[in-house]
Order: C-alpha cells, then sequence, then structure tokens
C-alpha cells in the first residue's frame, strides 16, 4: 500500500529537486509524527472533525517548512486514512526517487566514524561497483573492530576484521 501511494506520488511530483526536496520532508514529518503521541492522537482520532485534522496538519506543514507539494502529500494521506503509514509512504518515497535520479542508498557500517575525504572515496568506489550514485548512510559499530560493511539493497560487502577473524576461526576447527 506504501510503495503504491508513493508511487504515486513520485509520478505526480517528479521534478528531481522536487524529488530531492519532498523525500526529505516527508521523512522529518514521519519523524515528528512518530515522536509525538498528542500529535497522532488529534491526527488520528475519529471524534476530532475532519477539517479541523486538515487545519492542524497543515499548520504542522508549515511550521516544518514544507513545501506545498509535501503538504497536499501529507493531507490526501490524511483523507484517505493512510496518515498511519507516512513513514513507509516516505521510506518508499525516497527508494523511487533514488531509483528515478540514478542513485542507490548504501548502508555503511564502520569501526568508527569516517572522514569527509574517506567518505568521498568510499562513495566513489560504491558507485563504480553498484552503477548509480551511492548515497552513504553511515553507522559506527566498534564490535566490527575494524574494516567496513557495506550494504546495497541485499547485497552485503563485509570486510570487517571481525568477519575475517570469524572466517579464520572456522577454518581452525
Amino acid at each position: 500500500m506504501a510503495r503504491r501511494y508513493a508511487k504515486a506520488f513520485t509520478q505526480k511530483y517528479n521534478e528531481p529537486a522536487l524529488l530531492d526536496t519532498m523525500s526529505a520532508q516527508l521523512k522529518e514529518f514521519a519523524e515528528v509524527f512518530d515522536r509525538a503521541k498528542i500529535l497522532r492522537a488529534v491526527l488520528l482520532h475519529p471524534a476530532v472533525d475532519p477539517e479541523e485534522k486538515q487545519s492542524a496538519l497543515k499548520e504542522i506543514a508549515r511550521a516544518l517548512n514544507a513545501s506545498e507539494q509535501t503538504a497536499e502529500v501529507l493531507s490526501h494521506l490524511l483523507k484517505k486514512g493512510r496518515l498511519p503509514l507516512v513513514k513507509l509512504v516516505a521510506g518508499e518515497f525516497e527508494k523511487i526517487s533514488n531509483n528515478i535520479l540514478g542513485r542507490v542508498r548504501v548502508e555503511v557500517t564502520t569501526a568508527a566514524l569516517i572522514s569527509d575525504s574517506d567518505r568521498k572515496i568510499l562513495a566513489d568506489k560504491l558507485t563504480a561497483v553498484s552503477g548509480k550514485e551511492a548515497v552513504i548512510e553511515h553507522k559506527v559499530d566498534p564490535s566490527l573492530v575494524g574494516g567496513i560493511v557495506a550494504r546495497i539493497g541485499s547485497v552485503i560487502y563485509d570486510g570487517s576484521i571481525k568477519n575475517q577473524l570469524k572466517a579464520l576461526r572456522a577454518g581452525i576447527e
């Protein structure tokens, strides 16, 4: 369901700059919606007048500096009773937008923070591997000891020392 909505929205608002903006704004709204219990309660409660819900949603969109198009998407989700899916819609919107824009999201995990220059080198290498512009989402996991783990879609490239030690241990046993 979320994918269907996201696909329809990316088809309607298909300008590259707009896709980037809307993707970030939908993600931001989804985070706020997820954290703010009172907001969720008001926007989802059946006893609250639909016009009041729409008015409240417009105010929230304005407070988040959301574009008119993002506000329209949120309004549509509210009207159709799909606002609880906003986090999933935002995720699917990002995936579809990245695909349209020739990008791929890469989850990179390292044992320590990496510098901006190393991040650029890594992005270039992952772009070459994937054939699409790599957009890196960086996480730190000290248990890796060293090295890197990169996930592109369902493919995992594990060059961590932790994995190499595990392989070495398996070879000894």
